[in-house]
């Protein structure tokens, strides 16, 4: 891939696999590499989401890298910026209707962005965002 950005999310998931292929439906993310543990484990996997770069593994509790569970709040999102407000309604209902739990509906605030937020099966939670006038 070359240079990596200076700041990357790293998501230690239950099923980085599955995990994936939601986040494909969910996202319209582009698998970038995966490489394969023992046991058909995802050892490390790298996704583009919207342009920005995520990387996932298969959680290791035995070395201090455990998932949440998918009832868990964790208390990091991915914020993901979209270009369009309408993109953030389109972006929110395929989440959902992939099995995303809905935190926040789509909705205009005031800091001047379309916004909605879910968590994901996993459990990790994405905020979708996007500027309400453009320029």
């Amino acid at each position: 891939m070359g240079s990596y950005p200076t700041i990357v999310p790293y998501l230690a998931i239950a099923d980085a696999a599955a995990a994936i292929d939601f986040y494909k439906q969910a996202f319209g993310a582009e698998e970038w590499m995966r490489l394969p543990g023992p046991d058909r484990a995802v050892m490390h996997a790298e996704i583009l989401v919207n342009g920005g770069l995520v990387m996932l593994t298969d959680a290791a509790p035995q070395v201090g890298f455990p998932a949440p569970a998918p009832a868990d709040k964790v208390p990091v999102g991915i914020i993901v910026a979209w270009p369009m407000p309408g993109d953030i309604d389109a972006v929110y209902a395929r989440a959902v209707a992939a099995g995303a739990a809905s935190d926040t509906e789509p909705r205009d605030e005031a800091w001047g962005a379309r916004f909605a937020a879910v968590t994901d099966p996993y459990g990790q939670r994405w905020w979708l965002h996007a500027p309400l006038t453009q320029g």
